[in-house]
This record gives structure tokens, sequence and C-alpha cells, in this order.
């Protein structure tokens, strides 16, 4: 989940989470990757055996998870890109480096008011012209995580 929290309403009653603003954008990315990379080798180190590290990118997220397989140190067994925009400034060789043996996976609800069908077209292009397999799952909801995809995506109960 993104590190930075904000209300996202008036009345102060919700409250989200974002990874970053214009304010400093390149910074930003740099520190995310660096803390992601930390995070990574540090959980990996209490395991105490090899284990696959996968990624799960919802909607902010799935820019962070893209620069992060590009610009840091980790790699995937398993990366699934959900309800958000690809980052445009990644190149088609990098995103072949950085995911090229990772199972990819798209996921977009059918009714995503804040994500649009169009995006999810653009990305399934963004993987064709990288070079990429995917596979990618619709289902029946809007801008949020759905359960049963989310387990039939990660193949496991949470």
């Amino acid at each position: 989940e993104a590190l930075s929290r904000f209300y996202t309403d008036e009345a102060h009653t919700r409250v989200g989470a974002t990874w970053m603003t214009r304010e400093d954008r390149e910074h930003e990315m740099a520190d995310q990757v660096e803390y992601l990379d930390h995070l990574v080798q540090r959980l990996l180190a209490e395991c105490g055996k090899p284990v696959p590290v996968n990624v799960l990118g919802f909607s902010q997220g799935v820019a962070t998870a893209c620069r992060w397989a590009v610009r840091g140190k980790t790699t995937f067994a398993k990366a699934v890109l959900w309800s958000g925009t690809m980052p445009p400034e990644l190149k088609p060789d990098e995103l072949k480096r950085a995911f090229g043996k990772t199972e990819l996976t798209l996921v977009h609800g059918t009714s995503d008011a804040v994500t649009k069908e169009d995006v999810l077209l653009r990305n399934q292009q963004t993987m064709r012209e990288s070079a990429l397999k995917q596979r990618t799952i619709q289902f029946a909801g809007g801008h949020q995580l759905d359960r049963i995809t989310l387990v039939r995506v990660m193949g496991t109960e949470f």
C-alpha cells in the first residue's frame, strides 16, 4: 500500500493513500524504489529460505510496480497490474528486461469509472510492444480489489 495518507473527502471521514504527487516527483520515485528494494531484502532475510517475490500494483500502484521492476533490484515471479496506468516514460526494452521472466496479469473491472477500458487497452498495447506475454482478467466491478479475482490471480487465499 502507498505510504502517504490523505483525506479523500471534506468531512475527513475517508482516508486514501498515494505513492506520490507531482511535488518533487523524481526524488519520490527514487525513494520508493529504494524503500521497496530494502523492504524486500529485509523480508527475504527473515524467511530463511529462497521464496518467490510477487507484486500487486493497484491503481497508482501499477506505475509504482512498473518503475520498481525497471529501476530496482528485485526480480518478480508474478506481477499483477490492477486498474492502473503503466508509466509512459518506460521503454519497451526496459519493460522486457524487467518483466521478461515474470508471470504478468492485467486486471480490470468492467465498470471501473476511474480507470476506464482505454487504459487497459493501452496497457495491453504496451505489453505487445515490449514483447511481453500477459493474461488479462476482467471482473464485474469497479475501481476496487475483488477478493474472488484476487484469489484467482494470485492462486492463494488471503
